[in-house]
């Protein structure tokens, strides 16, 4: 339960991180109601920590990956499920009726070893296209919040893809 769980939303941060620092950027995003993510996500996040070895695992995506090869631990693993599993909380908040499909995207791949490249496309029709909340609002209101994320998107997959993470 905790590779799955720990591996999945570290994968989704790549995608679920632009859009929160895009609303960031414009002011779009509410901290009014973050702590009781926060702390409810720092809890989860310990307690699948206590029993994780992520040695000869192959899941965590890109973000795994950095953590190993740039600090040789799973902290930088850890903060980006405990983000993306914040933000999930904050979106369940936000709207109740996201709870159904946020908590199925977590579950969604159950297994060992997900690719990275499975989450992103579905992560995007997802979040754009079903889940009820105002963090999509500044994609359809401003273009350049677009090409940002595009931008970063770029960035991100130029990274990957020249293989310059696992060079390390």
């Amino acid at each position: 339960l905790n590779y799955f769980l720990l591996g999945n939303s570290s994968i989704i941060f790549s995608s679920l991180f632009p859009i929160i620092l895009i609303n960031f950027l414009y002011k779009k995003f509410s901290y009014k109601h973050i702590f009781i993510p926060c702390l409810l996500s720092f809890f989860l996040i310990y307690f699948l920590s206590l029993n994780f070895n992520g040695a000869n695992w192959q899941g965590g995506g890109v973000n795994y990956i950095f953590s190993q090869k740039l600090f040789n631990n799973n902290i930088y693993f850890y903060f980006t499920s405990f983000f993306t599993i914040s933000v999930f909380i904050y979106l369940i908040l936000e709207n109740r009726s996201n709870s159904i499909m946020l908590i199925t995207l977590l579950f969604m791949f159950f297994s060992y070893q997900v690719y990275q490249r499975y989450y992103d496309p579905m992560f995007f029709i997802i979040f754009f296209l079903i889940i009820k909340t105002n963090l999509t609002k500044i994609f359809f209101e401003k273009k350049i919040s677009c090409y940002l994320l595009l931008l970063y998107f770029i960035l991100f997959y130029f990274g990957t893809v020249s293989k310059l993470i696992y060079r390390l």
